[in-house]
């Protein structure tokens, strides 16, 4: 997150009062992160991967969908847990923790209240790779 951060841009609301906030919604790249990391395939000698481009953020996580999910489920909040041993771990670390099967649904609520694009969801069979596609707003 610390990188992310970094690399993005604050926006000042209309009312100068009020703090500015990051163009995408922090709970969303939250929510991608931490589902990349929970949610990865580890039989797969790969890294979670970011990528910040000047019109879009990925996120990169190694493994397609578990079992029968598909980006339509995972948009409705049906949830198959690839590591739940690891899934057990996560309320107990330090890291932002929200609820399970929530996240896809949460990174798209966030980026509509912000007004940004949804996000984008990619399965990638052939790559074996899922990957999380946010959209940077053209004007900041």
């Amino acid at each position: 997150m610390g990188f992310i951060k970094r690399n993005l841009r604050k926006i000042q609301r209309d009312n100068f009062n009020l703090p500015s906030i990051w163009e995408v919604p922090e709970i969303a790249l939250e929510e991608a992160v931490v589902n990349a990391l929970v949610n990865r395939d580890y039989f797969i000698n790969s890294s979670v991967r970011v990528f910040i481009f000047k019109d879009w953020i990925e996120i990169i996580s190694p493994g397609k969908l578990p079992n029968t999910t598909n980006i339509e489920n995972i948009k409705q909040g049906i949830q198959i847990a690839r590591n739940p041993i690891l899934l057990s771990f996560v309320p107990k670390l330090k890291i932002p923790y929200r609820g399970i099967g929530s996240g896809i649904r949460r990174m798209i609520i966030e980026c509509k209240k912000a007004g940004i694009s949804e996000p984008e969801f990619i399965e990638d069979r052939v790559k074996e790779e899922f990957k999380v596609i946010f959209y940077r707003p053209e004007s900041v």
